[in-house]
């Protein structure tokens, strides 16, 4: 299963590699990736939620799978974490977006998303 999520993650990283305003997820020399999530960053801020829209009206399902950060979560509420102490949370949570990730996903599966990620980032640069 992590051989075919690494080889969906190689497609993703060569094809959006070039695009303005996508940041791709990093694997260190040292470390391997096993790609539960493949999360990109959406530089602009505005446009995250109109991708997510756009690769939804076409059939492809994302999430955001950390919509709120931990210390402003109901669980975390009473234990007296500042509200705007985890800044960089904050950010990540108005920009990061996961892309389709599974082992039943083929080549042709990831090509459609890439394709449709290419045409709107094209469009709204």
């Amino acid at each position: 299963m992590n051989e075919r999520r690494r080889a969906i993650a190689k497609l993703y990283n060569e094809e959006l590699a070039s695009i303005e305003g996508l940041r791709l997820p990093v694997e260190k020399s040292w470390a391997k990736h096993v790609y539960h999530q493949y999360t990109i960053w959406v530089e602009k801020e505005t446009l995250r939620d109109k991708l997510m829209e756009y690769l939804r009206s076409n059939g492809v399902q994302t999430a955001i799978h950390y919509p709120k950060p931990l210390h402003l979560q109901e669980a975390f509420i009473n234990l007296g974490i500042k509200q705007n102490c985890c800044r960089n949370a904050i950010k990540a949570s108005k920009h990061v977006l996961s892309l389709p990730m599974h082992v039943g996903l083929s080549d042709d599966d990831v090509m459609y998303v890439i394709k449709l990620i290419k045409k709107f980032m094209k469009e709204h640069q």
